[in-house]
């Protein structure tokens, strides 16, 4: 939030870059804390374990439905340089959230310490690879699509409804994923899921009539958070409670990796191309692969041990 409202009230590049750094860091924190938490949560409720997880990891969906519902309008009333109005609006929009986070109370948890050398990098390194590959193509989708939309024409309300439609269908994939992230073992899940993000992706390319981005949104916006929620239903299955933390993190440092990558990667090439759709078909190729390195990572066991996955759990 803090980050949010300097991008409101400064112009400088400096101030905004560690403003960026300071979302980054904060983000981070609560994409792995958050994580250990819906794992734990998960771990007292067997039954409905996928869907708990599901559930965290779609939550971002309700701040891309009040994103489109607030920057779109922003800018088409005050002008396409009233970004630091969008970002104020942003800021208070977050501002009721973060209240109901310091009113929430949890139950307790057991002492889960982690100890050292919970998991060997090489054991997942099918997965770390295609969560990476992950990472730089879904952000890249998330970055240029709304100037994909923009530049076919459409106005600031069909620009809400695209953005809402993506974070809508986030919101629905615990329940439309969850039988699936419950079934899959090795990371079949991630795999699945990751080849549906990039259907979503590579639809803009074949047409950029109404329903055809329409549907672009609702396939991506449906798996493109549970690709997510699918690291850490491996994790929990193959990684004692004691490392989750440690896992976790160790995917999201590879996640953020592809996110920072990226962007800056397909926007020089948009640049040079002087077009979106590059962008766009570097997405799903980056996709593609990651989805087939998830297919070939199998579950290791709890702690990494041979004897394989613990199931139920």
């Amino acid at each position: 939030m803090l980050a949010l409202l300097v991008y409101a009230l400064v112009r400088h590049p400096v101030p905004l870059n560690a403003a960026r750094l300071l979302a980054g860091i904060g983000a981070g924190f609560t994409f792995v804390s958050g994580g250990v938490l819906a794992s734990g949560l998960a771990q007292r409720n067997p039954a409905r374990a996928s869907l708990m997880l599901g559930l965290f990891y779609a939550g971002p969906g309700l701040g891309i439905v009040l994103s489109g519902l607030t920057v779109p309008f922003v800018l088409a009333w005050s002008g396409p340089g009233s970004w630091a109005r969008a970002w104020a609006a942003l800021t208070i929009c977050s501002f009721p959230l973060a209240i109901v986070l310091q009113v929430a109370r949890g139950e307790g948890s057991a002492d889960l310490r982690p100890r050292r050398n919970m998991l060997r990098l090489r054991s997942i390194g099918w997965l770390l690879s295609g969560y990476l590959l992950f990472g730089a193509g879904y952000i890249a989708y998330m970055t240029f699509m709304i100037a994909w939309v923009q530049n076919s024409g459409r106005d600031a309300s069909f620009q809400a409804l695209f953005w809402v439609m993506i974070g809508v269908a986030a919101m629905t994939s615990p329940w439309v994923y969850a039988k699936a992230q419950r079934r899959l073992f090795h990371c079949h899940a991630f795999a699945v899921l990751m080849g549906i993000t990039a259907l979503g992706a590579a639809l803009p390319l074949l047409s950029d009539a109404t329903p055809v981005l329409l549907a672009s949104a609702a396939l991506f916006g449906s798996a493109f958070f549970a690709v997510v929620a699918s690291t850490t239903v491996f994790v929990r299955r193959n990684v004692s409670p004691e490392g989750w933390a440690g896992a976790i993190g160790t995917l999201t440092v590879t996640f953020g990796a592809g996110q920072m990558l990226g962007p800056v990667a397909i926007g020089f090439l948009n640049d040079a191309l002087q077009s979106l759709s590059g962008g766009l078909w570097v997405s799903m190729f980056l996709l593609v692969p990651g989805a087939l390195s998830g297919a070939i990572q199998s579950d290791i066991g709890i702690e990494g041990s041979r004897s394989g996955p613990v199931r139920g759990r």
